[in-house]
């Protein structure tokens, strides 16, 4: 072990027994017996989604809607991260977002600002219990604390045991609405495309050939979980009755554009698009080859037939789509290694070209 990764693990030890620290000086026991009965009266509801992860809060939106129609009176407000609170853009079912940073110093702003009112229910969607939400606990001093897996946690006062890799993502959501006395009654993923992405987007699409087209996401946040330049123009060959388009990040993308030679059915999205632009052209789209989950989760939200690629883990088990036309590939070799053809045929399978 080099000096370099002793010092990294140095410091992560360091932050991690500062936050032990800190919560255990911000520890309170709540006393507060829940009641079941009481639920329909609650009139403030916090959920804190502050990794910044898109795709996680995508999976939320049920969650969301749920609460919200079985509490109708309750005003619900989520904690989000920069990025991730666009997800809840034009979501008619959240009342307030509340945008801030995953620090200490960030948390306690937040918290002070929104003790100023009494909170019924404080929901913790994290696996494990955070310094964050530890602070927002001792500010908001919430009547009903829930987290999973918090038992012997004296600040939380709803709980239940949970193996997150055993069970989707739909069946934690469902666990902790049953204990509030509610139901699940939809696992599909909420998006809401505004008028303007879907205008943005079919303009673009006017400019394509006249035939049907699949997105294609090259990219995750590793290297060893993205595709290739040659993968994409392989599956573009195989694919000739479609247009691909290429998706992601406009600097991702950048890189590949003077790549030569190109498949005539091969084309990139435009620079300035957003992520709603996106996800306009994904509802307007044949089908999605992706190994990115937050897509994956966009596809369900939006039923588009989808093929995907996995890592082999149990994790991947909680992220697989239940809802829509999809074919899921699991692998322990790096993506960029994976065998294009098969991706090929499923979308032909899913799209019903043969």
């Amino acid at each position: 072990m080099n000096l370099r990764t002793l010092n990294h693990k140095k410091n992560e030890w360091l932050r991690r027994q500062k936050e032990i620290l800190f919560q255990h000086l911000l520890a309170r026991k709540n006393t507060t017996v829940f009641d079941k009965q009481q639920v329909p009266a609650f009139r403030r509801i916090i959920l804190l989604r502050n990794d910044n992860k898109l795709g996680d809060m995508i999976t939320c939106t049920t969650l969301i809607k749920a609460l919200k129609q079985q509490i109708p009176n309750a005003q619900l407000e989520v904690i989000a991260g920069k990025d991730s609170a666009l997800i809840l853009q034009n979501n008619p079912y959240v009342d307030k977002v509340h945008i801030c940073k995953k620090t200490m110093a960030a948390s306690w702003k937040l918290g002070r600002i929104l003790k100023q009112e009494p909170t019924d229910l404080y929901i913790d969607l994290d696996r494990r219990t955070s310094v964050y939400s530890s602070i927002f606990i001792y500010c908001l001093r919430p009547r009903i604390t829930f987290g999973f897996n918090r038992q012997g946690n004296k600040a939380y006062n709803l709980t239940t045991p949970l193996d997150f890799d055993k069970h989707t993502v739909s069946q934690w959501h469902q666990k902790l609405l049953e204990l509030l006395g509610l139901t699940l009654p939809q696992t599909r993923y909420d998006l809401f495309v505004a008028p303007e992405n879907e205008q943005r987007a079919q303009q673009f699409i006017n400019t394509l050939p006249e035939k049907p087209f699949v997105l294609l996401n090259l990219f995750t946040a590793s290297s060893s979980r993205s595709f290739s330049w040659e993968q994409a123009c392989a599956l573009a060959d195989l694919l000739p009755h479609n247009t691909v388009l290429l998706i992601g990040q406009a600097d991702q993308l950048a890189s590949f554009k003077s790549c030569k030679p190109r498949p005539q059915n091969l084309f990139f999205v435009p620079e300035n698009f957003q992520l709603f632009d996106l996800f306009a052209l994904l509802a307007k789209s044949a089908a999605l080859v992706t190994p990115d989950t937050m897509y994956v989760h966009a596809a369900n939200a939006l039923n588009k037939p989808l093929v995907v690629l996995y890592n082999d883990t149990p994790e991947a088990y909680s992220w697989a789509p239940k809802n829509i036309p999809c074919k899921v590939f699991l692998t322990k070799q790096p993506f960029g290694q994976f065998d294009v053809s098969l991706l090929a045929q499923a979308v032909q399978e899913l799209t019903n070209r043969k």
